[in-house]
């Protein structure tokens, strides 16, 4: 019994009997990374409807480059622009992707500091 109520929990629809374990894992990242595109893509929309509704604002977009430690340069350009403006919200916002990070800034100053520090 505590199988199948995993089973139901998991979204698992066969029977345990006849549970093929291999269709059932398969079908769930299928939904799994469904979800995760799903998530970007509306995303994605958020951030172009923000930029549009904020034309005045300033785009800076950090790019991952390849051989560069990723994970470290994200920790300490976050921690800066923190730092330096302040969490965003008022003064600007983020929008993390798996090739950049983009900030779109109130002050074009602001922007500024940021592309000279770390563009």
């Amino acid at each position: 019994m505590l199988f199948r109520s995993i089973c139901i929990e998991m979204g698992m629809t066969k029977s345990p009997q006849n549970i093929n374990l291999d269709d059932e894992i398969a079908n769930l990242l299928a939904k799994e990374i469904q979800h995760e595109i799903d998530r970007e893509i509306m995303q994605d929309i958020g951030w172009q409807i923000m930029m549009e509704s904020n034309p005045d604002w300033t785009l800076v977009e950090l790019a991952w480059e390849k051989g560069k430690d990723t994970e470290y340069f994200w920790n300490e350009a976050c921690a800066w622009a923190i730092e330096q403006f302040g969490l965003p919200g008022e003064n600007y916002l983020t929008h993390p992707t798996e090739r950049s990070m983009k900030f779109l800034f109130k002050n074009e100053s602001d922007a500024i500091l940021m592309t000279l520090k770390w563009i």
